[in-house]
């Protein structure tokens, strides 16, 4: 190749990961090849270029900079030269825009393992054919990785990146198979729990500092929350299609019901979800107060004074009416109405044991439907072993089979989220029932150190309507009817206390009409 000698070059040498440019020796071995064809040649190599990136496409790095000197010095560079073309790029359009480039900047683009005088007109197809292979080759390992995936999907195993809470791990056949990380998986475990609850939001969680370790983001938790992986179980696809969900491998960091459960809340919240308010903590009741003179909502702004201070008004539409009053009026107006929630400690300790003992009565009723549920379980079992046996005995088709299996395990998921419902019933309900009446009995406490989410549903849970504020009060607001019922009763258990120190099971006729449902209105607020 007497023609290349006095020539200039520079050169450009890639792998494609961190790990083969630090641990192996291909990025050495190419740089070794070219100086030696250089110098065998008599070209002269200008600058090298060296990468560890991928080669599907041309967003990399040190290649860009090698664009950038090749501009710069075209004068005086006459190759740009690489071992072969799959270490320039393998896709193949790419690679004839990129080439097309360098000869407009009068660079020929070659690679020494496959060396092309382009003077020959059959060049063009060889070097198309030479530009194609590697895309070819890189395709084939691509199809053959999605085979191997999708074969060890079929079998239980999950062998892709693994999701947050998952490590990697070894069966005992030493294959790849993730196993939980000791540190993240409770924390995974209690945030599922959380939210199926359906106490705490989403936007709740991130601010949450339990949860901080997981580094969580809006899009990454709901995408955490969908992940059926987290409860032992693996979605097969087919054409990028789901397909089924099948018994994986791995161990899980949630049963199936509370993943259903929390599906279920997902769901449920979709459903419901609300343009979100802009909010400002100054005006915590913004859209909780309608007007006394017009009955229209009421908004709140901020006005600056002469001397430069800033004061908040909630205020009705100037053009309906004149309706405004200060912020802070209507805030210490509304923690005074909340004392009147206030309780003394022998009224307090009173009504917890009489929604203990209430709690015991509904208790013995909650076993029977365990147990009713439990059997239904068993029995829709049993049919599915039937159907089975009726399909192998060639009574029926595919077809049918599938579908009354389908039904079957819809009915057994069904009836086992209801069981899981009525045995997640905490072993310490003295604790719940105390902490219930402690935050009913100090609203006026408890308020001022709510964000604008937990306030809101605080408030939405006491009051059935917005609040009106007239001549410096509040008008007598209309209670939730659970919140009344709490109210009333245990203003009786007041008067009852005052006339008698009576066993418990005389008075506690009072509240029987309550059952429990003010207790779930209680802890529903979730502080």
């Amino acid at each position: 190749m007497e023609s290349l000698r006095g020539k200039n070059a520079i050169t450009y040498t890639r792998v494609s990961t961190t790990e083969q440019k630090t641990i192996g020796n291909s990025l050495t071995s190419q740089k070794t090849k070219i100086r030696k064809f250089c110098d065998l040649n008599g070209i002269k190599i200008l600058k090298e270029f060296e990468e560890d990136w991928s080669a599907k496409d041309f967003e990399r790095p040190e290649y860009k900079k090698l664009k950038k000197y090749a501009l710069k010095n075209k004068k005086n560079i006459n190759f740009l030269i690489c071992v072969d073309w799959d270490r320039f790029s393998r896709n193949q359009k790419l690679s004839a825009v990129e080439q097309l480039y360098f000869t407009s900047l009068s660079i020929e683009l070659n690679c020494i393992d496959a060396w092309r005088d382009f003077s020959d007109p059959a060049s063009t197809l060889i070097n198309a054919i030479d530009m194609a292979l590697p895309q070819v080759d890189n395709e084939y390992r691509s199809k053959k990785i999605r085979d191997g995936i999708r074969q060890a999907n079929k079998e239980g195993r999950y062998v892709s990146k693994q999701p947050l809470g998952f490590v990697k791990g070894k069966d005992e056949f030493n294959k790849p198979l993730m196993k939980p990380c000791e540190k993240l998986s409770p924390l995974i475990n209690e945030l599922f729990k959380d939210f199926s609850s359906g106490v705490i939001s989403q936007n709740q969680m991130l601010k949450m500092q339990k949860y901080r370790p997981l580094k969580l983001s809006k899009s990454n938790l709901s995408r955490l929350l969908r992940n059926v992986l987290y409860a032992g179980k693996l979605v097969l696809k087919e054409n990028d299609k789901k397909v089924k969900i099948i018994d994986a491998l791995h161990e899980p960091i949630i049963s199936f019901e509370l993943f259903q459960k929390t599906q279920m809340e997902l769901d449920k919240r979709s459903r419901y979800k609300q343009k979100p308010k802009k909010y400002n903590a100054k005006l915590p009741l913004r859209g909780l107060l309608k007007c006394s003179k017009c009955g229209s909502n009421l908004t709140g702004s901020g006005s600056t004074s002469k001397t430069g201070n800033k004061y908040y008004y909630y205020h009705c539409n100037p053009k309906k009416c004149n309706e405004r009053f200060r912020s802070e009026l209507a805030h210490e107006k509304l923690l005074n109405y909340f004392k009147k929630f206030e309780l003394n400690k022998n009224v307090k300790n009173l009504f917890i044991e009489i929604l203990k003992e209430q709690y015991l009565i509904n208790e013995n009723s909650k076993i029977k439907l365990i147990n009713q549920l439990t059997n239904q379980i068993e029995k829709i079992k049993n049919d599915s072993l039937v159907l089975v046996q009726k399909c192998i005995d060639g009574i029926f088709g595919d077809d049918i089979f599938k579908k009354k299996q389908a039904e079957y395990n819809r009915l057994i998921s069904e009836k086992q989220l209801e069981l899981e419902n009525l045995k997640g019933i905490d072993d310490d309900i003295e604790k719940f029932v105390r902490f219930s009446i402690e935050l009913f009995s100090s609203l006026d406490k408890v308020v001022k150190y709510l964000d604008h989410e937990a306030f809101n549903e605080l408030m939405s849970s006491i009051f059935e309507e917005k609040l009106e504020f007239e001549d410096k009060i509040y008008r007598t607001p209309k209670l939730n009817p659970s919140i009344k019922y709490i109210y009333q009763e245990m203003n009786k258990l007041v008067i009852e206390k005052q006339k008698t120190e009576d066993k418990i099971s005389n008075v506690s006729r009072l509240v029987l009409e309550m059952g429990l449902e003010p207790i779930r209105t209680l802890l529903f607020i979730g502080f």
